[in-house]
């Protein structure tokens, strides 16, 4: 709290440099509470951002030994895999400890033209099972480029995971409050997510009851959830004959 003091009083110098002294401490803690938070949000976003990558290197490690007898690189590929699990592993621990002090991870959208979106999902299509219906609209999009490609990869790696199916992809224009928005729905034909788990799969670190063998830090519909609103879009998602998430993508007017 602030000391009053009478400067005329012997001991009003003294008071005040004890004045002084608390408000450089108040300072000075603020300052270490800034950069200890600033820290923790580089590591956490760091951690997601190298998820991705590592996920890719695992898929074309089990894509690789499909196309090849020679067993130095069938034992090379084998100790990549190795080695991309322990990374992964590190990786999400690392992200846990961060991620529980953080109510979310930054996003800066700005305006960017809809091109951008096709290339996210085509760097996605290493298994060449991802098929695209109609066009992208040709538009400026309200969005964070980094963070609309971590929901993109969330999304068609958990297809790949839990539904192991071709997957199909549909673009659209559609009106809510009479807004013209980006529609982006991705469907696999798998078994679906239970029902039960349907209202709990958006909560951080809950993974649904058929994730069973498959590795996974349930953030990944968490996270790509808060970004999308962050953008000021939408993010649905429902059982049809598989799981099938839209991506509603603010269109700028």
């Amino acid at each position: 709290m602030p000391l009053k003091m009478n400067k005329n009083n012997y001991f009003g110098a003294f008071t005040e440099s004890f004045d002084i002294m608390r408000e450089e401490l108040a300072r000075a803690r603020k300052g270490e509470y800034e950069a200890n938070k600033s820290k923790k949000e580089l590591v956490a976003e760091l951690s997601h951002d190298i998820k991705t990558p590592v996920a890719t290197i695992k898929a074309m490690c089990e894509i690789i030994p499909l196309q090849t007898n020679d067993e130095m690189v069938l034992q090379k590929i084998e100790v990549i895999g190795r080695k991309a699990d322990v990374i992964d592993a590190l990786i999400t621990d690392m992200f846990h400890a961060t991620l529980e002090d953080l109510k979310m991870l930054k996003v800066n959208p700005c305006e960017e033209m809809s091109t951008i979106i096709l290339p996210m999902i085509n760097q996605m299509d290493y298994f060449g099972r991802i098929h695209i219906h109609g066009e992208c609209p040709q538009c400026l999009i309200y969005a964070d480029k980094l963070r609309l490609n971590q929901v993109i990869d969330n999304i068609i790696n958990n297809s790949y995971k839990y539904a192991d199916t071709d997957i199909d992809v549909y673009f659209s224009n559609i009106s809510e409050n009479d807004k013209d928005n980006i529609m982006l729905t991705i469907r696999d034909h798998g078994k679906g997510v239970p029902e039960e788990d349907m209202p709990l799969i958006t909560e951080k670190f809950y993974r649904g009851s058929n994730s069973g063998r498959f590795d996974g830090s349930g953030l990944g519909l968490y996270l790509s959830q808060i970004f999308m609103q962050q953008m000021e879009g939408g993010f649905n998602y429902y059982n049809d004959d598989g799981f099938v998430v839209e991506i509603v993508i603010k269109k700028v007017s």
